[in-house]
């Protein structure tokens, strides 16, 4: 069987998973992180659950910057404790290069200590439960990993010319080929490979890779934080959009995008009131959660604060208040007064003593 999929990283950012699917795309292999430190890649569990929504398949790969044999197995742990819980239809591969230097900085290590560090990363990884295998390009598996042991499956990066389009046929050497880093969708460029196995049913069948007897449903996400932080969250586009959104957000899809939903089609009345009465919170939080209402709502609370005070009446000024001259709060003494409006100009209320001497000038919001 031949099948289509892309790698991806944080790097890719934003993504709709089931545009992916729709043009010919039936499995991913997601980095769950890299480094003998243990680091998370940041998209991993949005693009998991987001992928798994639209019915794709997922593999996952960690980024190897092990130096010897204990890194490679420190990093293996550090893997399978960011992807437990989990199902992959595709294997759990290390991935063997040195793309940005680290290795060759660091002393290159040699030809037999790179094969050992897959071997180990590999054998522990597979301990666990897991089909496993080896990411590196065709220039890596000839001469740095040519030792490597057989057991475990190869994913081999050969570009060829990188326009795109899948130019050589390595099926009978290996099981999954990266063919290009310069695959086109909806404006973004991806890595695309060709799969010439059934890995899920193997997996499947084995019992591996979460899909044991004993295994459970996958976690459903529940994002921590407050309804108000998530629907922000979504509005800084945090989490998607669509099916990658709801499976981001997981058990606390509907909650947030009731919330959504309303400011969207609330009558301006009603959010201003729900601002008043505190539902929003403050800026800048408020300003993000209302987004495109924000200056309506803002507008018109601005408005009925003006209509509501007038030259030569008397006000008080909110604890905090700052001056819209020095940029700083009054003086404790200035808060527990009552002052004469002298001006009021647009949202500036310029106040004073009876004498019209002036005090301060401060916005209208600050005054009742």
């Amino acid at each position: 069987m031949k099948e289509y999929g892309l790698d991806l990283s944080k790097h890719n950012g934003s993504l709709d998973f089931n545009a992916i699917k729709n043009n010919g795309n039936t499995f991913v292999i997601l980095r769950a992180g890299y480094g003998v430190s243990g680091t998370k890649d940041p998209k991993f569990d949005e693009y998991y659950a987001a992928a798994k929504s639209a019915g794709l398949k997922v593999g996952a790969y960690w980024y190897s910057y092990a130096l010897n044999a204990d890194h490679a197995k420190t990093e293996a742990k550090n893997m399978l404790e960011i992807i437990k819980g989990k199902t992959f239809e595709y294997p759990v591969f290390i991935d063997m290069e040195d793309a940005d230097g680290y290795k060759k900085k660091n002393g290159m290590p040699s030809n037999s200590t790179l094969a050992s560090i897959c071997n180990v990363f590999c054998e522990y990884i597979e301990s666990k439960d897991y089909y496993v295998g080896i990411y590196a390009s065709e220039s890596w598996f000839n001469n740095q990993l040519k030792t490597v042991s057989s057991a475990y499956d190869k994913w081999v990066a050969n570009w060829g010319t990188n326009n795109g389009t899948l130019q050589s046929d390595k099926s009978n050497a290996y099981k999954l080929h990266q063919f290009t880093s310069n695959y086109s969708l909806n404006g973004k460029r991806f890595d695309r490979n060709i799969s010439y196995h059934d890995y899920e049913t193997t997996i499947k069948n084995a019992k591996l890779n979460g899909f044991g007897e004993t295994s459970t449903q996958t976690p459903v996400n529940t994002p921590s934080g407050s309804t108000l932080d998530l629907v922000a969250g979504v509005m800084q586009k945090k989490y998607g959009d669509g099916e990658a959104r709801k499976a981001a957000l997981g058990t606390r899809y509907d909650e947030v995008q009731s919330i959504i939903n309303h400011i969207a089609n609330a009558s301006i009345d009603t959010l201003v009131n729900e601002v008043k009465a505190g539902k929003y919170g403050n800026n800048p939080i408020r300003k993000t959660v209302l987004g495109s209402r924000y200056q309506e709502v803002q507008d018109k609370i601005n408005n009925e604060d003006k209509s509501s005070i007038k030259e030569g009446q008397s006000v008080r000024i909110k604890n905090g208040a700052k001056d819209l001259n020095t940029k700083t709060k009054y003086a404790s003494w200035v808060y527990k007064l009552s002052f004469k409006v002298i001006q009021v100009k647009q949202n500036r209320v310029v106040f004073g003593n009876s004498k019209n001497e002036i005090i301060g000038a401060t916005d209208i919001s600050n005054c009742y």
